[in-house]
């Protein structure tokens, strides 16, 4: 249940706090008192979105807090799955600086507005005014429906499988386009896969294949500049070997006049050795080059075969090639696979279709039964809120195609005068009807909903007199096992709270200031006598107020 809450800066509202108690509290106060800011604050700490006028002085935070006690609702599981320290009392705040930025928490925890959303649904049901208008909407009967039935486990079973059958429809819809597109590359990239098999890649080849066609195509001059040099070398004549010898032989004259020629001597063997394999070397590379006028022309075609499947794929070398081969082979593959994938997928999906239609059967079973009772219900709670001759059925289609709430569309018809037949809510029900209707439908669900509080907001718009002492009862009845908190304009629901808080605006500073009291009994007649007439307290209006309240 609600336990108190704390509004800094919000709208209108300065800084108040408000603690509840359980059974009924009525809230009440002139028009335009604020007893809707009351309500748009809490909205908005249970996860509603903010805007600029949510801050009342725009260089302050605004802070909101409601404390709610948990305890025995089992809701120790979601705290735990989202690291939230759980307590009986619980915390939820929402701040909102002077820049709009908001943030959100659970027992000084950061949140996520829709986690703050999911939990507050298991606490609280909020009916503001425009919510009546919900009952025009069949699929506000349906979500009635499911409540009263207790369907929640069941349609969250189906929910999850309609949204693997929508992701599934929507694969296969991917794979049978894919396939369609991939057919018509297929022939392409066959080709173009071909075309680079029978190439025979290997990494680093044109590099390779470049410097044999140089030196193929050299071969003559190669040849011919080593056989100078071997001549130059070793030839006849004043050949460099011949020479530096001549040159050895001179340092042994001298080396026994001085040790300086002697060392001059070993450098000049060192250079010999140096020479004499140089030679050797350059004879092994000449006897090695063989003119292969053949040989030329097949490392020409390779060569330019392996520049044209480059610069036709736009790759840098070899291993671009054979990365973008590999990548059209499997192309190819899944092509052939596709087959595969439309069957596999279609089992699937017909596996999940029989578990949807297992589950929407159950699902229609279950509501067809219910909303029997619940129309039944619904019109006995119109009686006791002076409708007596109003009717309650319903109409029951099935949809053509899974939605994800099931085949079901099922409507309330209601009729208000006798003999007229049932018809659509939103043609017949004027907004005193539209009223009582929602107060018996929240009575009957908020039942089997089992929430800890329920707020109404102005549900008695439209009635008055003996049907709004009758709303009342209904609200004093549900207090019986909830908390519920109703505000209102109407002393005959007012009188049939356990507690009674009086909204006001103070506007004797330069800004408005909207406070809220606890009424104590004689305060509580007062008021009452001032719904009942007005400003003006008359004796009549405190004796009515007395009477209604000791009723």
């Amino acid at each position: 249940m609600l336990k108190s809450l704390y509004i800094k800066n919000y709208a209108l509202i300065r800084e108040l706090q408000v603690n509840f108690s359980d059974n009924l509290t009525i809230i009440s106060g002139e028009t335009g008192a604020g007893k809707s800011v009351l309500l748009g604050a809490l909205s908005l700490v249970l996860g509603n979105r903010t805007d600029a006028k949510s801050i009342g002085d725009p260089s302050s935070k605004c802070v909101i807090e409601a404390a709610f006690d948990i305890s025995g609702l089992n809701l120790e599981g979601i705290f735990a799955e989202n690291d939230i320290d759980f307590e009986n009392e619980s915390l939820f705040r929402r701040e909102i600086a002077p820049g709009g930025k908001s943030r959100a928490f659970i027992n000084d925890t950061p949140v996520q507005l829709p986690l703050i959303r999911d939990i507050a649904n298991k606490l609280i049901d909020i009916h503001s005014q425009h919510e009546t208008l919900a009952l025009v909407r069949p699929a506000f009967h349906l979500e009635m429906i499911d409540n009263f039935a207790g369907n929640d486990k069941l349609l969250a079973s189906y929910t999850a499988e309609f949204r693997k059958y929508l992701s599934l429809k929507k694969q296969l819809t991917n794979l049978i386009s894919d396939k369609e597109n991939s057919k018509r590359d297929l022939d392409y990239w066959n080709f173009q896969f071909e075309e680079l098999s029978a190439a025979n890649l290997v990494a680093g080849e044109l590099s390779e294949k470049e410097k044999e066609l140089a030196l193929q195509v050299h071969a003559g001059e190669i040849a011919q500049h080593l056989n100078e040099g071997i001549q130059l070398v070793n030839g006849e004549g004043d050949s460099i070997l011949s020479l530096i010898n001549a040159l050895k032989s001179l340092f042994s004259k001298i080396s026994k006049f001085t040790e300086t020629t002697a060392e001059l001597s070993q450098r000049t063997e060192t250079l010999i050795v140096e020479i004499k394999d140089i030679y050797l070397e350059m004879e092994k590379l000449n006897t090695s080059i063989i003119v292969q006028p053949e040989k030329i022309d097949e490392l020409a075609e390779r060569c330019d075969l392996l520049n044209r499947l480059l610069k036709k794929h736009q790759q840098e070398n070899e291993d671009g090639l054979i990365a973008y081969m590999t990548e059209l082979e499997e192309n190819i593959n899944r092509v052939e696979q596709f087959d595969d994938l439309i069957e596999s997928t279609n089992k699937e999906l017909q596996a999940i279709e029989g578990q949807m239609e297992t589950a929407s059967r159950k699902l229609s079973e279950i509501r067809l039964k219910a909303v029997a009772k619940f129309s039944e219900e619904v019109q006995k709670s119109l009686t006791g809120l002076g409708m007596p001759k109003a009717k309650v059925t319903y109409s029951h289609q099935t949809t053509e195609t899974y939605t994800d709430s099931g085949t079901d569309k099922i409507s309330l018809l209601f009729s208000a005068n006798p003999g007229s037949t049932p018809t659509s809510i939103a043609s017949v029900a004027s907004g005193g009807e539209l009223s009582r209707l929602m107060l018996a439908v929240k009575s009957l669900v908020t039942a089997k909903r089992l929430l800890p509080t329920v707020i109404f907001d102005e549900i008695d718009a439209g009635i008055s007199g003996a049907v709004a002492e009758q709303a009342g009862d209904i609200m004093r009845k549900m207090a019986d096992s909830i908390q519920v908190v109703c505000i209102t304009h109407l002393p005959q629901i007012a009188s049939k709270g356990q507690h009674h808080f009086l909204v006001t605006k103070d506007l004797s500073d330069v800004l408005a200031d909207v406070r809220i009291t606890k009424l104590s009994e004689k305060e509580r007649i007062n008021e009452i006598a001032r719904m009942l007439s007005g400003e003006k307290l008359s004796k009549e209006a405190i004796a009515n107020a007395r009477q209604l309240l000791g009723a």
